[in-house]
């Protein structure tokens, strides 16, 4: 928050959702399950880095099924777009590999997918002015969640 507000930079972050981790769980084993979720990763990974240079790409994952992110100097439209390309390829993968109509610990069978949010710090600032970055995961988490419940 403080590089936005000071640097004027844009910075963007996409919030990623892995859904129905637990059917590939179930259905594969844990040792065969981490194999799908490393991959899984890396086309995520690769196919931001097809949006934006790699310098100005921050990953993190923020525990379970979810992961963020960031752009410095990456327009929110950019990492939408990868979001995009990433979720088009991870159902490609999925239905590659078994991964769609399995038990979902809702009880009811789910493909594997991705569910993601794109945000931009700065356009947030511009309403939020003195906002903490809390104030911006919170904002963020409470669309992520209000897309997830459209869907």
């Amino acid at each position: 928050m403080a590089h936005a507000r000071e640097s004027g930079d844009e910075i963007s972050r996409t919030h990623i959702d892995i859904g129905n981790l637990t059917g590939i769980n179930n259905v594969k084993g844990h040792d065969a399950a981490n194999k799908d979720i490393r991959e899984i990763a890396d086309i995520i990974k690769r196919t931001y880095e097809q949006y934006a240079p790699v310098d100005k790409l921050h990953f993190g994952r923020e525990g379970g099924d979810e992961m963020s992110v960031y752009g410095l100097g990456v327009s929110k439209d950019t990492l939408d777009k990868a979001a995009q390309t990433a979720t088009m390829r991870v159902r490609d993968y999925a239905r590659k590999n078994g991964l769609l109509q399995l038990m979902s610990k809702r009880g009811v069978p789910e493909d594997v997918s991705l569910h993601t949010n794109t945000h931009s710090i700065n356009e947030f600032l511009k309403n939020n002015p003195n906002a903490t970055t809390q104030d911006f995961l919170k904002f963020n988490d409470a669309k992520f969640q209000k897309k997830a419940e459209a869907q």
